[in-house]
């Protein structure tokens, strides 16, 4: 789940300029480096709206500023109306909650173009993954979406197994560090076997034991398009889980990455 390879831009004003003139030279933005709080944020959405060339965005919290709801929230509204961009990276705390991560969700049943959502460790919660989940039933544009370290608990992990059955193009999703725990578990080894789509799930440190693993194999003996799927750091399998799982790998011809 490697980012695009993306140069910064001399200074925030000048990528905001750059943006507004709609240069064609400028098509990847890293804004690790500036401070970008939720004015800036604004301020750049606004040079999003009508840009027909910049292809990815790059926010990562490095204690000069954070985008907020209110940031995200001025970045939903411009990817309903742009066109190009399709790797939006809100990364490392920008202080997205519910409330940001909602805005970004109605944009996706709009926006056409986005193909990668990732908003590692920003709180989101329950309420944000849900309304992430609504949307993604309808989206048919985005194929990636990293919600590690996202706060997200097993009624989160419900909302989006609820909506993988409908989606047709999601390949890859990160749940990295979330307590998802084997409820939360259960229920997305129970959608596996009405999806299609999805080849790469990440649920390393989810905190989940043997009900989850067991559930788990019995849908890897049913899904056939899941290649890469890893687990690590879920120290409670136990035993009894991780012989299930090695059972399973016996009927299914498809995985070929278990970590």
């Amino acid at each position: 789940m490697a980012l695009p390879a993306s140069s910064p831009a001399a200074s925030f004003d000048e990528a905001v300029l750059r943006l507004a003139r709609n240069d064609p030279s400028l098509t990847n933005l890293n804004l690790s480096d500036e401070h970008v709080g939720p004015e800036e944020a604004s301020a750049l959405a606004a040079a999003l709206r009508t840009n027909t060339y910049l292809s990815t965005i790059i926010f990562s919290y490095r204690e000069k500023g954070r985008i907020g709801d209110e940031g995200a929230t001025a970045l939903a509204a411009a990817l309903r109306h742009n066109s190009s961009l399709t790797v939006l990276a809100l990364l490392g705390w920008n202080g997205i909650g519910a409330a940001g991560a909602t805005a970004l969700a109605a944009a996706l049943q709009h926006n056409t173009a986005l193909t990668r959502l990732d908003l590692f460790n920003n709180e989101i919660g329950t309420e944000g993954t849900t309304a992430i989940a609504n949307a993604l039933r309808h989206n048919e544009t985005v194929t990636e979406v990293n919600l590690a370290s996202c706060n997200i608990a097993a009624q989160g992990a419900m909302a989006l197994a609820s909506a993988l059955p409908d989606n047709v193009t999601l390949e890859v999703l990160c749940l990295d560090g979330n307590p998802i725990a084997d409820e939360g578990v259960t229920a997305l080894a129970d959608a596996l076997r009405g999806n299609a789509a999805l080849n790469r799930l990440n649920m390393n440190y989810i905190n989940f034991g043997g009900e989850g693993a067991k559930a788990l194999a019995d849908a890897l003996g049913e899904n056939t398009t899941l290649r890469h799927l890893t687990l690590l750091g879920n120290d409670v399998i136990g035993s009894d889980g991780v012989a299930a799982i090695a059972a399973a790998l016996c009927s299914n011809s498809t995985l070929i990455d278990l970590q």
